[in-house]
């Protein structure tokens, strides 16, 4: 009686999580540029290009650019106010940010010249773990051109990522509870 029981939970539990459905949401912070080597416009350009390339998945509901400025005018008193912050890219005033737009995952995306090169890295992360769940990077050449093939790249490798995890948990699903 005790293992139809937890038996029963356990499928009822798997059931609501499966029946649900339910994108995540998905704030994507603006693009950090390491190499000092990229013209703010074309920073914009690439953080506007990274949230079109999440949102045209449609895996993820994206927090509207709009929404996000909001609660940043807000958090810019906090800023201000606690030393703790070492900039608007310090990765607990990011988290403190993704939470206030009740976003369930964080996109955080920097460039870097290393090694005669430019690399581009974004990384997922759980707000409410606060850790990364997945990242991708790509080298490109420093052109606009390389930059989107980069992002495009990236993109495509977290999907795939994230969809490897969500067959591994429907697999379990399904071997578990259809025998």
């Amino acid at each position: 009686m005790k293992k139809f029981f937890i038996f029963l939970v356990l499928f009822l539990v798997a059931f609501q999580v499966i029946a649900k459905d339910e994108k995540p949401k998905l704030v994507v912070m603006d693009c950090e540029d390491l190499s000092k080597r990229i013209k703010p416009k074309a920073l914009s350009d690439t953080t506007e290009y990274l949230r079109m390339a999440f949102a045209n998945t449609n895996k993820y509901i994206i927090i509207p650019k709009e929404q996000q400025k909001k609660q940043i005018s807000k958090l810019k008193k906090d800023f201000n106010t606690n030393p703790s912050y070492k900039s608007s890219n310090d990765k607990n005033y990011q988290i403190q940010l993704g939470q206030a737009l009740a976003a369930d995952i964080m996109v955080k995306t920097t460039i870097t010249y290393f090694g005669g090169s430019f690399t581009i890295s974004s990384e997922l992360i759980d707000i409410t773990k606060e850790a990364t769940i997945v990242a991708a990077k790509e080298e490109y050449n420093g052109s606009q051109k390389e930059l989107k093939i980069a992002i495009d790249k990236i993109v495509n490798k977290i999907i795939e990522v994230t969809r490897k995890k969500e067959n591994v948990i429907k697999k379990w699903f399904q071997d578990t509870f259809t025998k």
